[in-house]
């Protein structure tokens, strides 16, 4: 896996950063309760992709738990069993 080009520092920058680096297409959604500032929209142009801002009060409270049990899984191997191991809310 090739790392991120620069240092991050929050969490939320390594995952976006991962998420437009590794997306196929040209926009990444992001759940937030505000859209992202001017330094996420930066990172997200150093990889030429564009932060779609998808509101948290889109969704009802049990819908975000689920959204946050997020799961990196790496190849499509381990894809195919990892259902049986995801929690559900």
């Amino acid at each position: 896996m090739t790392p991120v080009p620069f240092s991050s520092s929050t969490l939320e920058e390594r995952l976006i950063a991962a998420a437009c680096m590794h997306s196929r297409s040209k926009h990444v959604a992001i759940m937030s309760p505000l859209p992202p500032g001017g330094g996420w929209k930066r990172l997200a142009r150093r990889f030429k992709k564009h932060l779609v801002h998808v509101p948290m009060s889109s969704f009802s409270d049990q819908e975000i738990q689920q959204l946050r049990m997020v799961h990196v899984l790496n190849g499509g191997e381990v894809r195919s069993y990892a259902a049986d191991f995801i929690r559900r809310v």
